[in-house]
């Protein structure tokens, strides 16, 4: 009772009383680095350690440790350690950490109280708080000073991978986590972009699956440092701030000697593999290029090995050309439409598209298969569903070929979809039209198009409107195109080696120029009558807006029997031959405003006729010269 009133009393008064030791908040936070971390381990040359500070409120000292989720595969994994009994000095401590203990799993990084032994993974609420970390590995295998194979395992928020050299399964293992208490599915790619030397083909026929020139081809880690044996070469770029990682891997492919394969020679033929692992580990690329290092022509026949993780609900496919996913037994062949395609797969066939624990993903691919798709093994006897993919190629002296595949993984159906759906577009030439901008109007006949074209690998031809278009140096191009009256849309095709095509399609408006406004035209007109004269006519004309040229013509027609002249008369005679001549013309000319009595007299003609006739019928036709050389008719009367 006395302790409650002594409590009591010091409320009152505003007195602080000292907090039991028992009641003290313990508390820590790391500032730097900041969430995420990542980073890509070498562990044949680790370099400098990276350093951890931070903050505490209780601990005088504390360890820095990396928390792992459950995982499916071990269980409950220990902590990494990165330094223990760490100082900290007016609440807060800094120390370079070793990474040599962490594990190519996701964790959370932790400072907690020194010797704490608890569990604190990630998602779980704690007072100890850190950056999620991603600590990818790599390392090399050597025989002799030769470089046989590698090693890497990147990790991100969406997923862990392992990937080695061809003929060690190429992307070997995969998982897609949950970035946000980074627990991971269960194994979904087992082996995908493997190119397994001699007898490990999985294939079934007995040979490696590289073949130059007919021949088993094996590469530096199949030959094992034996006489003869190539190194291959192994280099990478990390991006901490993205994660993501380009491998480049070189496998020279030699051949047996003898018998025994105890000593190699060279095939010719040498790979340059590229792996591009973007999008946190959901987007694993993939290029080969085939190359001949000898100057001389070679046969390739290839036989990739894809391969998935087994579940107890059996996978299930959707491949190019079919309606719906369907599980597939060992000896299932699938034709695949030409071009490329993405093969969608569920790695556990009951899985909804909204997502669940499996993985699901899609393999993409620049070309389809020489032959059809072919499993090898299914899980409906508990063997990872695999198939292998057929192709067959001609390397060009001194030349190489290239094949592209990406292999995409997520959770849900639409993001995969999504990501294939963009791999197959990153398989296209990239195309554009820069000029003129569509939509655009010109009162020229003809235009000039120009814009540029290239792929990654190679472009094979570009056409504008069906025409032949080369491209420069720089992908640039340009192309004159005529025009018609009205839209016309203007077609760019390019396409690539693979066969596949991009087309860009502008509309160009041509609007001809209109006519220009010819000058004022002169307008004659008849001011009074016609006056018949003995031997003419005569009449007035008057002209206006500018002047006016022309003639005046008096005519008549002779009616003829034979060659005998018998009479002569305006109008038609059809019974009788005739025959029209001038009996009278004058030329005019009169200024704008102005008018001018004309007189057409009869010519010599004209008074024969008269004379012998007495009368002699005529009509008068009086034209006005044109601009362009042309005339009008201003007056046709008989007189």
């Amino acid at each position: 009772m006395l302790a409650i009133a002594v409590a009591a009393l010091a409320v009152l008064l505003g007195l602080a009383l000292p907090r039991p030791a028992s009641a003290l908040v313990s508390e820590t936070n790391i500032t730097s680095p900041a969430s995420p971390y990542r980073v890509f381990y070498d562990l044949n040359n680790p370099g400098a350690s990276p350093t951890v500070s931070g903050t505490a409120n209780g601990p005088t000292a504390v360890d820095i440790n990396c928390y792992y989720p459950p995982n499916p595969d071990y269980g409950t994994l220990t902590p990494a350690h990165l330094a223990t009994n760490v100082t900290v000095t007016a609440g807060a401590f800094s120390t370079p950490i070793s990474l040599a203990s962490a594990t190519s799993i996701p964790c959370v990084m932790r400072a907690v109280p020194h010797g704490d032994t608890t569990q604190y993974p990630p998602g779980q609420s704690s007072s100890y708080t850190g950056p999620q970390t991603f600590v990818g590995q790599t390392t090399r295998t050597t025989s002799g000073g030769r470089l046989q194979t590698f090693l890497a395992y990147p990790v991100a928020e969406l997923g862990e991978l392992d990937i080695a050299a061809p003929d060690e399964e190429g992307l070997y293992w995969s998982s897609v986590d949950n970035p946000a208490d980074l627990t991971r599915s269960p194994q979904f790619f087992a082996g995908v972009g493997a190119l397994y030397s001699g007898t490990n083909s999985q294939s079934d026929s007995g040979h490696s699956d590289v073949r130059v020139d007919n021949v088993d081809a094996y590469d530096p880690d199949t030959a094992n440092g034996n006489a003869g044996s190539p190194s291959a070469t192994y280099s990478y770029s990390f991006d901490p701030a993205s994660g993501d990682l380009t491998i480049h891997d070189t496998e020279p492919y030699v051949k047996c000697d003898d018998g025994p394969c105890s000593t190699y020679s060279s095939t010719g033929i040498e790979l340059e593999r590229t792996w591009q692992v973007s999008h946190e580990n959901s987007v694993i690329a993939m290029t080969d290029a085939w190359l001949s290092t000898d100057g001389h022509q070679h046969s390739l026949d290839l036989t990739y090995e894809e391969q998935i993780g087994v579940t107890s609900n059996r996978s299930s496919f959707l491949f190019p050309g079919s309606s719906s996913f369907v599980t597939h037994d060992a000896g299932d062949t699938v034709t695949l439409p030409s071009g490329a395609g993405s093969i969608l797969i569920k790695d556990d066939s009951t899985t909804p598209d909204s997502g669940g624990v499996y993985g699901q993903g899609a393999i993409s691919y620049a070309s389809a298969p020489d032959g059809p798709a072919q499993f090898v093994y299914s899980d409906d006897n508990g063997y990872d569903p695999e198939w292998v993919m057929p192709y067959q190629r001609t390397v060009p002296a001194g030349g190489s070929v290239t094949l592209r595949f990406s292999y995409e993984q997520n959770h849900a159906m639409p993001d995969v979809r999504s990501a294939a759906a963009a791999a197959e577009e990153s398989f296209k030439p990239a195309l554009t039209i820069a000029s003129p901008a569509d939509g655009s109007t010109t009162s020229t006949p003809s235009v000039t198009v120009s814009g540029t074209a290239s792929d990654a690998v190679q472009l094979s031809s570009l056409s504008v409107n069906g025409a032949a278009v080369p491209a420069g140096a720089a992908g640039s191009w340009s192309h004159a195109v005529g025009l018609a009256p009205g839209a016309n849309t203007i077609t760019a095709l390019a396409t690539n080696s693979d066969g596949n095509t991009s087309q860009r399609h502008i509309t160009v408006n041509y609007v001809p120029p209109a006519a220009p406004n010819p000058a004022p035209s002169a307008h004659l007109a008849f001011a009074g009558g016609l006056h018949r004269l003995p031997a003419g006519v005569r009449f007035t004309l008057a002209c206006t807006v500018s002047s006016c040229s022309g003639q005046a013509a008096l005519t008549t027609t002779e009616r003829l029997r034979g060659r005998t002249l018998v009479g002569v008369s305006a109008a038609k005679r059809p019974k009788l031959r005739k025959k029209t001549v001038a009996v009278g013309r004058v030329k005019f000319t009169i200024d704008a405003g102005k008018r001018r009595t004309i007189t057409v007299s009869l010519n010599r003609t004209g008074k024969k006729l008269l004379k012998k006739f007495h009368k002699l019928p005529a009509r008068l036709k009086i034209t006005l010269a044109q601009p362009g050389g042309t005339t009008a008719t201003v007056k046709n009367a008989k007189l």
